[in-house]
């Protein structure tokens, strides 16, 4: 008598394998999604304690594209990666002088206006929402 599977079990074998393979895929998807997201808020955290640093050393918020924080407060812009939008990632920073106001390219937006009332803040340049419902803009 021969020890082995025969090619039906193999067959069945392989059927529950790829079966297995075709259900976890939807879960996985949605685990890279939500590592995404979580690197897009670590980028925006890095950006916002670089920019209070920088406001702690010079008594002022940056008044460029935030360029001068890659010489002393960051090795270069975090790349924000956005799942579920259109965006592509970028590390682009745009400011009131390119558009007004957000212009959902994604990337970030620094107010850099001394004058204005949100000098100082940077958000994510997006209308679109998260996986939890939250508008990335708003956070």
């Amino acid at each position: 008598m021969r020890s082995g599977f025969t090619l039906t079990e193999f067959i069945i074998a392989l059927l529950i394998l790829v079966l297995l393979g075709f259900l976890s895929a939807p879960a996985f998807d949605s685990l890279i999604a939500k590592s995404k997201e979580g690197n897009a808020k670590g980028g925006l955290a890095t950006l916002r304690g670089a920019i209070e640093i920088y406001k702690t050393d010079n008594g002022r918020y940056p008044e460029d594209d935030l360029s001068c924080l890659k010489k002393k407060y960051l090795m270069k812009i975090p790349k924000n990666e956005l799942p579920g939008t259109p965006h592509e990632a970028r590390r682009h920073v745009v400011i009131p002088s390119e558009s007004p106001k957000l212009n959902d390219v994604g990337g970030w937006y620094y107010d850099n206006r001394p004058d204005s009332g949100s000098w100082g803040q940077v958000r994510i340049n997006c209308i679109h929402e998260n996986s939890l419902g939250e508008k990335w803009s708003g956070l």
